[in-house]
């Protein structure tokens, strides 16, 4: 056999022949050719003074070396729409494979081609769709992109708002991917269709890891059909009451150290209330003294709903296990009605026994030893 040393290339594209599958490789430092007889290798193709990549279906955006903006020609086989997985439109994440996103976007047919591709910056958020019988995800943030450049059409430069481009994002993007401190504001532009998956915790205020455009629909700021929301990084709380609204159910949520407030266009989102120098807690019926932070003897305010007599068992009269749910406790007490109000509470040591009681229409239960205990403060 006689072989023939060459360049290093940035990716060599497997196949099957004479009873041997090779399979795709990324950029290596060195290559040689197989000679065969009377067969003259063809070199590299060209364009624009660089060689055309002659890829495999799993070649991606991480493999391509330049700068934002630096363009580059990958020649694709066929099949790469039968396999592996791409995040974004238009733009994609680095980590894609270059094929198929190329197939995606429209630019080569399944059957294989030449697809054009540009480097660009990352993205705090890839939105996925499905065309040309490719199906791609979203994605959060990724320190690197390439866009397909499709024949005849220029891809639109992310649009901007307050001198931040608006984030393109897809049902799934949520708070945790916001980059910054409380009070900044982002706008975020949501596709169709995110009133039918994941849930959300909170009302106007919703716990970070609630989707951005769930939460949107929820509180009023967009239709189910998209729109751009405006949304306000906000501090953490210690609860996050669940509500319908908009044909969206959202759930209540105990503590989670970030938040944001969705901005409803002339709407004034409400500051917490506070009482005694601490914020009302504005809980759910599921809240329980277990989320309460302090020491024995501290009190707490906390606002509850309507409806908390309906779910959730509660156990102990007067004092209750620190498990119970202090809405529903608040109302055996007689400290608030079945429609809602605010509980005052006070931490207290663990008891050895809880004696369950019927009052004011909640029964509660006997309850054995527990570690923690809240009372419920009663006018």
């Amino acid at each position: 056999m006689t072989v023939k040393l060459e360049a290093g290339r940035p990716a060599y594209r497997g196949s099957e022949q004479n009873g041997i599958e090779s399979r795709d490789f990324n950029e290596y430092n060195r290559s040689f050719a197989v000679v065969v007889a009377g067969a003259v290798p063809a070199p590299p193709a060209i364009a624009n003074g660089k060689a055309v990549i002659e890829a495999g279906c799993g070649f991606d955006g991480r493999q391509l070396k330049g700068n934002d903006g630096d363009t580059f020609q990958v020649l694709c086989p066929a099949g790469c729409d039968k396999r592996d997985t791409t995040w974004g439109t238009g733009v994609y994440s680095a980590n894609s494979p270059i094929c198929r996103s190329g197939i995606h976007a429209g630019a080569i047919p399944s059957t294989g081609g030449t697809v054009t591709v540009k480097l660009e910056a990352g993205r705090p958020a890839y939105r996925g769709s499905e065309q040309h019988g490719i199906e791609s995800r979203d994605f959060n943030e990724y320190n690197r992109s390439f866009a397909v450049v499709v024949a005849g059409a220029a891809p639109a430069a992310p649009a901007t708002a307050n001198g931040k481009p608006v984030i393109e994002a897809g049902c799934s993007f949520d708070g945790r991917q916001l980059k910054g401190n409380d009070g900044d504001t982002f706008q975020v532009s949501c596709p169709a269709g995110c009133d039918k998956r994941d849930t959300t915790w909170g009302t106007g205020v919703y716990s970070a890891n609630s989707p951005i455009c769930r939460s949107g629909i929820h509180a009023g700021a967009i239709p189910n059909t998209g729109g751009t929301v405006t949304v306000k990084l906000e501090a953490g709380r210690p609860a996050y009451r669940g509500s319908e609204q908009h044909g969206i159910e959202s759930r209540d949520f105990n503590e989670y150290n970030r938040s944001y407030a969705v901005v409803v266009a002339g709407a004034a989102p409400a500051a917490p209330a506070t009482a005694n120098g601490k914020a009302v807690i504005e809980a759910g019926c599921s809240f329980d003294g277990r989320q309460l932070k302090g020491n024995d003897g501290d009190t707490f305010q906390v606002s509850c709903p309507a409806g908390c007599d309906k779910r959730d068992a509660t156990w102990g009269t007067g004092v209750y296990s620190a498990h119970s749910p202090i809405c529903r406790s608040g109302i055996h007490a007689g400290a608030i009605p079945s429609t809602g109000g605010t509980v005052t509470v006070k931490l207290e040591a663990g008891r050895p026994a809880y004696r369950g009681s019927k009052q004011n229409g909640i029964e509660s239960r006997d309850f054995n030893e527990y570690n923690r205990s809240y009372s419920v403060v009663t006018e």
